[in-house]
């Protein structure tokens, strides 16, 4: 039986029929799908052909004064009028929920975390619990699973196993579709057993079916999450360097002179008494004192050397962080300078002794 039931539920691909339908395409194996149908409100206005062999026609179901009967509208009209009754007129329904629950059981798979994908052609069923791959029930022509599907994927890209009843007679672009998204197409009909009462079981191996793609997937799926951690890793560091303060631009000679200009201007204000921007200056620039060890040194809270900090900034025209990668150019600088007023000393002091020699002759 598991071989017409699956085909014959491919032949109902719109999954909603009239009894005589379902009975039409499952045949014998209609008591093991029946348990999966609902009955709707919708009523039919057509029955399909009851002749042996049918005709292939639906027939029109007309009122008659002996009632319902179901007209050939064939161009011979070769099948005679049959009666209807009322009831056999609405429509029955495959219960997806029902349904789905029945193959998650039979295959082993897990329940979907997430809200499920559902449309007309195609429904995600569950996942594997060794890969958390989507699984999907497909039943429809070609066309429009492969338009649910190019849906899924921009939902969730990546591998799907997509369940189809029976081996499809598709185009070759369904197949290539499903290569360049990495998933697969299983016909139920080679795993899985319909049992009286609705249950299904597994009637073979289904990791001989699916094993090795699983496997290339998984692998994939490993080399994808190790990139993807590395590209973290490369975005936190490019996070952590963006944090970072800026160098400064290089200082040409000239730039250099007139900031060491105002430093030294600075050695001559005396107008402030605790904290002087001199004193701030050499301990935070130079020698890369924190403001806190420099309010230290200094004998003041730190609220006044942030004060002292900003007045550099203003007065320099730059701020004092970056002023540290520079400051040795200042303590060379500094150095030339006191040197040269070391020699303008001695020399004052040279040309004196001289005077004081020559008056004593």
């Amino acid at each position: 039986m598991r071989e017409p039931f699956w085909r014959g539920l491919a032949a109902m691909d719109s999954a909603v029929g009239l009894e005589a339908d379902w009975r039409s395409c499952l045949g014998q194996a209609f008591d093991l799908l029946a348990p999966f149908l609902v009955r709707t409100c919708q009523m039919e206005s057509a029955h399909p052909c009851i002749a042996k062999p049918p005709c292939g026609c639906r027939h029109a179901v007309r009122e008659t004064r002996t009632g319902l009967k179901a007209v050939c509208l064939c161009e011979d009209a070769v099948c005679e009028p049959f009666p209807v009754a009322a009831s056999q007129l609405g429509a029955w329904e495959l219960d997806r929920s029902r349904f789905d629950a029945a193959l998650r059981a039979g295959l082993l798979l897990e329940a979907c975390r997430h809200t499920p994908f559902a449309r007309r052609s195609l429904h995600e069923i569950g996942a594997f619990p060794q890969a958390a791959l989507p699984v999907c029930l497909a039943l429809g022509q070609p066309d429009s699973v492969l338009c649910d599907l190019e849906e899924f994927w921009s939902l969730r890209p990546g591998p799907v196993l997509v369940l189809i009843p029976a081996p499809l007679d598709a185009p070759a672009r369904f197949d290539s579709t499903l290569a360049r998204n990495a998933s697969l197409a299983l016909a139920l009909s080679t795993v899985l057993e319909p049992l009286p009462g609705g249950p299904f079981q597994l009637a073979g191996s289904l990791d001989d079916l699916i094993g090795p793609w699983l496997a290339q997937v998984s692998q994939t799926a490993s080399r994808d999450t190790l990139f993807r951690a590395t590209q973290r890793q490369i975005s936190a560091v490019r996070r952590e360097v963006a944090r970072l303060p800026k160098l400064p631009e290089p200082v040409n000679e000239e730039d250099a002179r007139r900031l060491f200009a105002l430093v030294k201007q600075m050695d001559t204000d005396t107008a402030v008494r605790k904290a002087p921007l001199l004193q701030v200056f050499r301990l935070y620039c130079q020698e890369n004192r924190s403001a806190a060890e420099v309010a230290r040194d200094c004998g003041c809270s730190k609220a006044l050397v942030v004060t002292r900090l900003a007045q550099l900034r203003r007065k320099l025209g730059r701020d004092p962080a970056q002023l540290r990668v520079i400051a040795g150019q200042f303590e060379t600088m500094e150095e030339g300078f006191s040197d040269w007023r070391a020699r303008k000393i001695q020399r004052r002091q040279a040309a004196n002794l001289e005077d004081r020699d020559e008056n004593e002759d």
